[in-house]
Protein backbone atom coordinates (compact mmCIF):
# COMPACT_ATOMS: atom_id res chain seq x y z
CA UNK A 1 0.00 0.00 0.00
CA UNK A 2 2.51 2.56 0.51
CA UNK A 3 5.05 1.46 -2.19
CA UNK A 4 1.50 2.75 -4.78
CA UNK A 5 0.65 5.80 -2.67
CA UNK A 6 4.34 6.89 -2.92
CA UNK A 7 3.68 6.11 -6.75
CA UNK A 8 0.63 7.76 -7.00
CA UNK A 9 2.28 10.87 -5.24
CA UNK A 10 4.84 10.63 -7.75
CA UNK A 11 2.25 10.69 -10.68
CA UNK A 12 0.78 13.51 -9.11
CA UNK A 13 4.26 15.62 -8.70
CA UNK A 14 4.84 15.26 -12.56
CA UNK A 15 1.59 16.39 -13.63
CA UNK A 16 1.53 19.37 -11.48
CA UNK A 17 5.49 20.16 -13.43
CA UNK A 18 4.28 19.52 -16.84
CA UNK A 19 3.77 22.71 -19.04
CA UNK A 20 0.60 23.83 -19.54
CA UNK A 21 -0.46 24.37 -23.21
CA UNK A 22 -0.12 28.27 -23.92
CA UNK A 23 -3.72 29.90 -24.64
CA UNK A 24 -3.59 31.14 -28.16
CA UNK A 25 -3.10 35.33 -28.05
CA UNK A 26 -6.19 35.81 -30.25
CA UNK A 27 -8.13 33.99 -27.30
CA UNK A 28 -6.57 36.09 -24.79
CA UNK A 29 -7.18 38.88 -26.63
CA UNK A 30 -11.04 38.11 -28.00
CA UNK A 31 -13.32 39.07 -24.83
CA UNK A 32 -11.49 42.31 -23.99
CA UNK A 33 -12.65 43.36 -27.73
CA UNK A 34 -15.74 42.50 -26.99
CA UNK A 35 -16.12 44.00 -23.92
CA UNK A 36 -14.68 47.41 -25.78
CA UNK A 37 -17.28 46.85 -28.33
CA UNK A 38 -20.02 46.61 -25.94
CA UNK A 39 -19.28 50.69 -24.59
CA UNK A 40 -20.75 52.40 -27.73
CA UNK A 41 -22.46 51.44 -31.15
CA UNK A 42 -20.66 51.32 -34.01
CA UNK A 43 -21.15 52.46 -37.31
CA UNK A 44 -21.31 48.88 -38.88
CA UNK A 45 -23.65 48.17 -36.20
CA UNK A 46 -26.38 50.61 -37.89
CA UNK A 47 -25.11 51.17 -41.31
CA UNK A 48 -23.29 47.92 -42.54
CA UNK A 49 -24.15 45.39 -44.95
CA UNK A 50 -25.93 43.37 -42.63
CA UNK A 51 -28.27 46.08 -41.10
CA UNK A 52 -28.98 47.31 -44.92
CA UNK A 53 -30.01 44.65 -46.02
CA UNK A 54 -32.89 44.38 -43.74
CA UNK A 55 -34.76 47.71 -44.55
CA UNK A 56 -37.95 47.36 -45.96
CA UNK A 57 -37.44 43.43 -46.94
CA UNK A 58 -40.83 42.33 -48.57
CA UNK A 59 -39.03 38.66 -48.86
CA UNK A 60 -35.99 36.49 -48.52
CA UNK A 61 -34.94 37.12 -52.26
CA UNK A 62 -35.33 41.24 -51.60
CA UNK A 63 -33.28 40.62 -48.37
CA UNK A 64 -30.35 38.17 -50.49
CA UNK A 65 -30.33 40.89 -53.39
CA UNK A 66 -29.94 44.01 -50.92
CA UNK A 67 -27.19 42.03 -49.03
CA UNK A 68 -25.45 41.93 -52.55
CA UNK A 69 -26.33 45.35 -53.29
CA UNK A 70 -25.02 46.84 -49.74
CA UNK A 71 -21.72 44.71 -49.92
CA UNK A 72 -20.91 45.65 -53.30
CA UNK A 73 -21.19 49.55 -52.82
CA UNK A 74 -19.05 48.78 -49.47
CA UNK A 75 -15.62 48.47 -50.23
CA UNK A 76 -13.20 51.08 -49.77
CA UNK A 77 -15.89 53.39 -48.31
CA UNK A 78 -17.19 54.74 -45.36
CA UNK A 79 -20.50 53.29 -43.90
CA UNK A 80 -22.01 56.71 -44.15
CA UNK A 81 -21.95 57.29 -47.86
CA UNK A 82 -22.93 53.29 -48.57
CA UNK A 83 -25.76 53.97 -46.68
CA UNK A 84 -26.61 57.39 -48.69
CA UNK A 85 -26.00 55.58 -51.89
CA UNK A 86 -28.02 52.44 -50.74
CA UNK A 87 -31.04 54.76 -50.51
CA UNK A 88 -30.65 56.85 -53.28
CA UNK A 89 -30.62 53.46 -55.15
CA UNK A 90 -34.32 52.44 -53.51
CA UNK A 91 -35.45 55.87 -54.55
CA UNK A 92 -34.84 55.79 -58.23
CA UNK A 93 -36.91 52.57 -58.29
CA UNK A 94 -39.54 53.72 -55.92
CA UNK A 95 -42.56 52.82 -55.88
CA UNK A 96 -41.38 49.47 -56.79
CA UNK A 97 -38.78 47.77 -53.84
CA UNK A 98 -34.99 47.10 -54.30
CA UNK A 99 -35.00 44.51 -56.52
CA UNK A 100 -32.66 43.15 -59.76
CA UNK A 101 -35.65 43.73 -61.77
CA UNK A 102 -36.82 47.22 -60.43
CA UNK A 103 -32.96 47.80 -61.35
CA UNK A 104 -32.77 46.47 -64.63
CA UNK A 105 -35.13 49.12 -66.24
CA UNK A 106 -32.98 52.22 -64.65
CA UNK A 107 -30.76 53.52 -67.20
CA UNK A 108 -26.72 53.03 -66.16
CA UNK A 109 -26.54 56.69 -65.88
CA UNK A 110 -29.11 57.07 -63.46
CA UNK A 111 -27.16 54.48 -61.38
CA UNK A 112 -24.11 56.29 -61.34
CA UNK A 113 -26.07 59.21 -60.18
CA UNK A 114 -27.68 57.72 -57.59
CA UNK A 115 -24.31 56.37 -56.00
CA UNK A 116 -22.13 58.83 -56.70
CA UNK A 117 -21.51 59.30 -52.92
CA UNK A 118 -19.43 56.09 -53.14
CA UNK A 119 -15.99 55.50 -53.88
CA UNK A 120 -14.98 54.23 -57.64
CA UNK A 121 -19.15 54.80 -57.81
CA UNK A 122 -19.08 54.32 -61.93
CA UNK A 123 -17.38 51.10 -61.91
CA UNK A 124 -19.15 49.77 -59.14
CA UNK A 125 -22.67 51.03 -61.25
CA UNK A 126 -21.88 48.77 -63.80
CA UNK A 127 -21.36 46.20 -61.84
CA UNK A 128 -24.30 46.45 -59.76
CA UNK A 129 -26.49 46.77 -63.16
CA UNK A 130 -24.40 43.88 -64.66
CA UNK A 131 -25.19 41.71 -61.43
CA UNK A 132 -29.04 42.46 -61.47
CA UNK A 133 -28.81 41.22 -65.16
CA UNK A 134 -27.73 38.24 -64.13
CA UNK A 135 -29.73 37.09 -61.00
CA UNK A 136 -32.97 38.11 -63.38
CA UNK A 137 -31.52 36.10 -65.71
CA UNK A 138 -29.71 33.48 -64.59
CA UNK A 139 -31.02 32.81 -60.82
CA UNK A 140 -34.83 33.87 -60.68
CA UNK A 141 -34.34 36.87 -59.33
CA UNK A 142 -31.72 35.53 -56.60
CA UNK A 143 -28.73 35.70 -55.93
CA UNK A 144 -26.62 32.73 -56.47
CA UNK A 145 -26.68 29.77 -53.99
CA UNK A 146 -23.12 28.92 -54.76
CA UNK A 147 -19.91 31.38 -53.79
CA UNK A 148 -18.08 30.06 -57.35
CA UNK A 149 -20.88 31.47 -59.14
CA UNK A 150 -20.91 34.73 -57.23
CA UNK A 151 -17.49 35.17 -57.63
CA UNK A 152 -18.40 34.91 -60.94
CA UNK A 153 -19.75 38.20 -61.01
CA UNK A 154 -17.97 40.97 -62.07
CA UNK A 155 -16.98 43.68 -58.95
CA UNK A 156 -17.60 40.49 -56.32
CA UNK A 157 -14.17 39.49 -54.90
CA UNK A 158 -13.48 37.04 -51.92
CA UNK A 159 -14.55 39.66 -49.59
CA UNK A 160 -17.70 40.50 -50.56
CA UNK A 161 -18.99 36.95 -51.55
CA UNK A 162 -18.19 35.47 -48.07
CA UNK A 163 -19.46 38.63 -46.32
CA UNK A 164 -23.07 37.96 -48.76
CA UNK A 165 -22.90 34.37 -48.02
CA UNK A 166 -23.02 35.04 -44.28
CA UNK A 167 -25.67 37.46 -44.32
CA UNK A 168 -27.99 36.67 -47.27
CA UNK A 169 -27.41 32.61 -46.93
CA UNK A 170 -26.77 31.86 -43.12
CA UNK A 171 -23.63 30.27 -44.44
CA UNK A 172 -19.73 30.89 -43.44
CA UNK A 173 -17.57 29.34 -46.08
CA UNK A 174 -15.14 32.34 -44.68
CA UNK A 175 -13.29 35.12 -43.21
CA UNK A 176 -14.44 38.74 -44.84
CA UNK A 177 -11.22 40.52 -44.67
CA UNK A 178 -11.56 44.31 -44.72
CA UNK A 179 -9.13 46.93 -43.98
CA UNK A 180 -10.00 47.66 -40.36
CA UNK A 181 -9.36 43.43 -40.04
CA UNK A 182 -6.57 43.35 -42.25
CA UNK A 183 -4.99 46.10 -39.81
CA UNK A 184 -6.09 45.19 -36.48
CA UNK A 185 -5.19 41.20 -37.46
CA UNK A 186 -1.54 42.22 -37.55
CA UNK A 187 -1.41 44.94 -34.75
CA UNK A 188 -2.92 42.35 -32.53
CA UNK A 189 -0.22 39.38 -33.66
CA UNK A 190 -2.46 36.96 -34.53
CA UNK A 191 -1.38 36.75 -38.38
CA UNK A 192 1.63 38.76 -39.81
CA UNK A 193 0.91 39.62 -43.52
CA UNK A 194 1.36 43.50 -42.51
CA UNK A 195 4.30 44.00 -45.06
CA UNK A 196 2.81 42.27 -48.37
CA UNK A 197 3.37 43.86 -50.86
CA UNK A 198 0.03 42.54 -53.13
CA UNK A 199 -3.30 41.63 -51.98
CA UNK A 200 -2.38 41.73 -48.62
CA UNK A 201 -6.02 41.79 -46.85
CA UNK A 202 -6.55 37.84 -48.95
CA UNK A 203 -3.62 36.88 -47.30
CA UNK A 204 -4.36 37.89 -44.02
CA UNK A 205 -8.09 35.52 -44.75
CA UNK A 206 -6.29 32.65 -45.50
CA UNK A 207 -3.60 33.05 -42.32
CA UNK A 208 -6.80 34.00 -40.42
CA UNK A 209 -8.98 30.96 -41.44
CA UNK A 210 -5.51 28.65 -39.70
CA UNK A 211 -5.73 30.71 -36.82
CA UNK A 212 -9.23 31.00 -35.54
CA UNK A 213 -11.75 28.14 -35.30
CA UNK A 214 -14.59 28.16 -37.49
CA UNK A 215 -17.36 29.02 -35.03
CA UNK A 216 -15.49 32.27 -35.09
CA UNK A 217 -15.38 32.80 -38.26
CA UNK A 218 -18.89 34.33 -38.70
CA UNK A 219 -18.12 36.73 -36.10
CA UNK A 220 -15.09 38.02 -36.53
CA UNK A 221 -15.95 40.84 -39.12
CA UNK A 222 -18.51 42.78 -37.52
CA UNK A 223 -16.83 42.83 -34.22
CA UNK A 224 -13.02 44.02 -35.41
CA UNK A 225 -14.58 46.19 -37.88
CA UNK A 226 -16.73 47.56 -35.19
CA UNK A 227 -13.49 47.83 -32.74
CA UNK A 228 -11.96 49.70 -35.89
CA UNK A 229 -14.38 52.35 -36.27
CA UNK A 230 -14.28 53.20 -32.58
CA UNK A 231 -10.69 53.10 -31.23
CA UNK A 232 -8.19 51.18 -33.30
CA UNK A 233 -8.20 53.51 -35.90
CA UNK A 234 -5.67 53.50 -39.01
CA UNK A 235 -4.10 57.24 -38.03
CA UNK A 236 -5.41 58.05 -34.69
CA UNK A 237 -6.09 55.20 -32.69
CA UNK A 238 -7.54 55.60 -29.31
CA UNK A 239 -4.45 53.76 -27.27
CA UNK A 240 -5.55 55.21 -24.46
CA UNK A 241 -9.17 53.71 -24.16
CA UNK A 242 -8.10 50.24 -25.42
CA UNK A 243 -7.23 47.58 -22.64
CA UNK A 244 -5.11 45.54 -25.15
CA UNK A 245 -1.70 48.08 -25.27
CA UNK A 246 0.41 44.95 -23.19
CA UNK A 247 0.37 42.74 -26.64
CA UNK A 248 -0.15 45.29 -29.63
CA UNK A 249 2.28 45.53 -31.87
CA UNK A 250 1.37 49.06 -33.09
CA UNK A 251 1.24 49.92 -29.33
CA UNK A 252 4.26 48.72 -28.78
CA UNK A 253 6.62 49.46 -31.31
CA UNK A 254 5.02 53.23 -30.82
CA UNK A 255 2.67 53.26 -33.63
CA UNK A 256 4.72 51.86 -36.87
CA UNK A 257 1.94 49.57 -38.07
Amino acid sequence: MLRCGSQLMFIMRCLCYMPKTAVPLWEQQWPKIVAMRKREIAPVDTMGADALAKRGVADSKQFRFQTLIATMLSPQTRDEQTTLAFENLKAIVHPSSLTPHALCSIPLEKVEAAIKPVSFYTTKARNIVRASQRCVSSYDGDIPSSIDDLLEFDGVGPKIAYLTFTIAWGKTLGICVDTHVHRIANRLGWVDTWKSKSNGPEKTRVALEQVLPRDKWEEVNGLIVGFGQTICSAKSPKCSECTLTESCKYYQSGGTM
